[in-house]
């Protein structure tokens, strides 16, 4: 399976990449950006271009129901997404319905690869394992692959040996079966008869036949992995889902892949001539300016991000669900005719200082913002408090008398030893 990053690109691979099992597919990311390529054409400046919308419709929108057709593994689902898509813009509808399916819809996938895949991250995953090779010329990059592909190789080889000898899948292919053994508790099956069942989850029913390895929603044909209605039925059956699961994802198949050794070369100082005339590498023109080395990012995408932007969508309060506030600023959380808070009084650094008269208005205003509360009362006991505060506290100016003499020191001050004269010395 070929996968291409644009849908312009298709005839192309087309007309160099012929076969009979040879399926060429486009990458949902590639149609989706080429629907924004669209919207944002002409001479706008950037934030025209961002404030646009895809086809009519908004970004987020378009991209929800975009990959949701995409994901669409039978026929019914796809034709339900693709009238929601009718539905709301005829012109985005018109686009979609004009490429054809096969190359991006699960529902028109072959069963033979057993991929689903709707991206090209495999490609990806190895154009960045080489990026220090490719920055070498010709021979030195073929070296330096081939030196990663002999250590990559060896590892894999190696893990598999010591770490994985006694399982019967890969680990990971393991652990998306047990996802859908999880999902299988809320399957409801029905047997028929000769390896069919019916199964009820949720609101919708499907068909099962265990002996050929299908399903209704062509998950097990399109991945090779039991989906959770036919593990709910192999559970029935008394059959383990390790047991149906395609032979390209058990640990043989790992081990025959990664079973060849590679053998290294020698020194080039020891290969063969030739009589041929010498290949020379090409002249070399350094270009003005940086180098380039990451891809020209879409205005839509965010730099250096892992998460969808929010622009176009439309913010909600997380308590009233409306659209006019958020959770701030929500009248269910704050309402208008709630008492407001007790204002603070101010903190005085002195606790033995008097209170002043903005101390005295503050209190007041205070006191004014208590319901139910009899201010006069309150405030006669207050004055009260700072009358006795004034007649204890003593005044900073005066200065503090000696303290009282103890009575022992008293009696036997004269008994006391006389201190030595100190004897003058003249130099």
């Amino acid at each position: 399976m070929i996968m291409s990053s644009a849908p312009n690109r298709e005839q192309n691979f087309r007309e160099i990449l012929t076969g009979e099992r040879l399926r060429h597919g486009t990458v949902m990311q590639g149609i989706s950006s080429h629907m924004r390529g669209e919207a944002i054409g002409g001479g706008l400046s950037l934030n025209q271009k961002l404030k646009r919308t895809v086809l009519g419709v908004k970004t987020v929108v378009v991209d929800q129901i975009l990959w949701a057709i995409a994901r669409s593994n039978n026929m019914a689902t796809w034709k339900k997404n693709m009238e929601k898509m009718k539905e709301m813009n005829l012109e985005a509808w018109a686009y979609l319905d004009g490429l054809a399916p096969n190359t991006w819809c699960r529902a028109f996938f072959e069963e033979l690869p057993k991929c689903d895949l709707l991206l090209n991250n495999s490609c990806e995953v190895f154009n960045k394992w080489i990026l220090d090779a490719r920055e070498l010329p010709i021979l030195s990059m073929l070296r330096k692959i081939k030196a990663q592909l002999m250590t990559i190789w060896y590892t894999n080889r190696k893990q598999c040996e010591d770490d994985w000898s006694q399982l019967p899948l890969c680990p990971k292919i393991k652990k998306k079966l047990d996802k859908n053994i999880e999902w299988a508790k809320s399957c409801h099956e029905c047997p028929t008869g000769k390896g069919v069942f019916k199964v009820m989850s949720r609101e919708n029913e499907y068909v099962v036949d265990i002996l050929k390895n299908k399903c209704s929603c062509r998950r097990w044909q399109l991945t090779g992995i039991p989906c959770s209605h036919s593990i709910a039925c192999l559970r029935f059956e008394r059959i383990k889902p390790e047991d149906k699961v395609a032979a390209c994802y058990s640990i043989e198949a790992y081990r025959l892949a990664y079973g060849h050794v590679i053998m290294p070369c020698r020194d080039p100082a020891e290969w063969q001539k030739t009589n041929g005339p010498p290949v020379e590498p090409p002249k070399y023109e350094k270009k003005a300016g940086r180098k380039k080395k990451k891809r020209i990012v879409h205005p839509s995408e965010k730099d250096e991000g892992t998460r969808f932007s929010k622009h176009g969508v439309i913010m909600h309060c997380s308590v009233c669900n409306s659209t006019e506030h958020n959770r701030r600023k929500c009248t269910v959380l704050h309402p208008s005719d709630r008492v407001p808070a007790l204002e603070k009084l101010p903190v005085r650094r002195n606790l033995l200082q008097a209170p002043t008269a903005q101390d005295s208005q503050w209190t007041e205003m205070t006191i004014t913002q208590i319901p139910g509360e009899d201010s006069s009362h309150t405030c006669s006991v207050l004055s009260t408090l700072f009358q006795e505060v004034e007649a204890s506290q003593v005044t900073p100016d005066a200065p503090p008398g000696p303290l009282p003499e103890c009575s022992f020191i008293a009696s036997r001050r004269d008994e006391l030893p006389v201190p030595r004269a100190q004897p003058v010395h003249n130099f």
